[in-house]
């Protein structure tokens, strides 16, 4: 995917892969959707920072569509769906986690849903990097969700992998603490998510991220499928 690498998984095997990287006590997650991909085209150190991801997930449906234009069919996980997923394997497997991100209040109410899981830190995104790595520090989780935005969050995320296990969440947060809610089944089996975000938050249509996936979507288009 534009020189990105992508990982077939289903859920549970991510969730497999991920266990094994908290185990090793280091490596980074990265759910890719169209915007991310987009972004990395015109941002070096984004792309690299994905390429040297240690489990790349497909994310939208917009990548699963060009990676089946190449031949290949990678199996789709929504970041959303990895991010329940690995909160209900942390309560099962003991596995403390920090949640990063979101308006005031938003990482405590994810916190509040997930009760028996260890939430060493729940904290907002509007703080300096170097004061949101000092408190992840200070916690010693072993799974760091960071809903931060992209690139921000992947950035941060590298610098963090070394000492414990990052996910970059998106907007995530919002979703799960009810502050906006997710697409119906029906506008999620057909990779129309973004369509239900846009109309809950219009400005979104004319954000930078929405013109990142314009373009991967415009490349996708002018390369000829193999």
């Amino acid at each position: 995917m534009g020189g990105l690498p992508v990982d077939d998984v289903g859920l549970g095997e991510a969730v497999e892969r991920v266990a094994a990287l908290v185990a090793r006590g280091r490596g980074q997650i990265v759910p890719l959707n169209a915007a991310k991909a987009g972004r990395c085209r015109r941002d070096p150190a984004l792309h690299g920072v994905v390429s040297g991801a240690d489990l790349v997930v497909v994310d939208g449906a917009a990548v699963a569509w060009c990676a089946g234009r190449t031949g290949s069919a990678p199996r789709r996980i929504t970041g959303i769906d990895l991010l329940v997923a690995l909160l209900d394997a942390a309560r099962t497997r003991g596995w403390r986690v920090a949640l990063v991100g979101g308006r005031i209040g938003v990482a405590e109410r994810v916190a509040a849903r997930w009760p028996d899981v260890d939430v060493a830190l729940a904290i907002e995104g509007y703080l300096s990097d170097a004061r949101l790595a000092a408190a992840i520090g200070a916690a010693r989780p072993d799974l760091v969700f960071l809903g931060l935005g992209t690139p921000r969050q992947e950035r941060l995320g590298a610098a963090l992998a070394e000492n414990t296990v990052t996910m970059g969440v998106g907007g995530s947060f919002d979703v799960l603490s009810g502050r906006i809610s997710r697409a119906p089944d029906a506008l999620r089996r057909r990779g129309l998510e973004w369509a239900w975000r846009a109309w809950q938050e219009p400005r979104r249509l004319a954000s930078a991220p929405s013109r990142d996936a314009l373009g991967f979507l415009v490349g996708a288009l002018v390369r000829p499928a193999r």
